[in-house]
């Protein structure tokens, strides 16, 4: 995800408000530096999960603290008064209307033209739902299992 200098620029000279759709290491890098950058602008992250942090929360073995301690980089983006995380809220296009949708699983809904017409720039930074085969020999063997 790169951040051209000139919506950089643009963010400089007024106050803003970023919604970033997913919670793992993209959207939570993305709102650090956004918020390290500008010290009047705020970030909203949406996640459809309950919890923050993605794959290293959920992808990660315990096994491998090092690529876990980044979830204190995580932590401290969160304690910053400018930040919201707003959890258990799926991003869909097939949403109607602007409001957030409860739906009987417990989780929400939002649309992305609701975010787009809310905020100064919504950045989507969240991961694959779904598997992508390959067509490799063997990829549906027992034991193969996608990543």
């Amino acid at each position: 995800m790169l951040i051209r200098q000139r919506f950089l620029n643009r963010i400089r000279r007024e106050v803003h408000h970023i919604a970033i759709v997913g919670s793992g290491p993209s959207g939570f890098y993305t709102a650090k530096y956004l918020l390290d950058k500008d010290s009047s602008l705020h970030v909203d992250v949406f996640e459809k999960l309950p919890t923050p942090f993605g794959l290293v929360r959920f992808g990660v073995a315990p096994d491998h603290s090092d690529v876990k301690s980044v979830t204190s980089t995580f932590f401290e983006v969160a304690r910053n008064n400018r930040f919201r995380y707003f959890g258990n809220i799926e991003v869909c296009d097939g949403v109607s209307t602007k409001e957030i949708i409860h739906q009987d699983n417990g989780s929400s809904a939002i649309s992305l033209s609701s975010l787009l017409s809310r905020y100064s720039a919504v950045v989507l930074g969240y991961g694959a739902t779904s598997d992508k085969e390959l067509n490799l020999p063997g990829e549906h063997l027992e034991g193969v299992i996608s990543a």
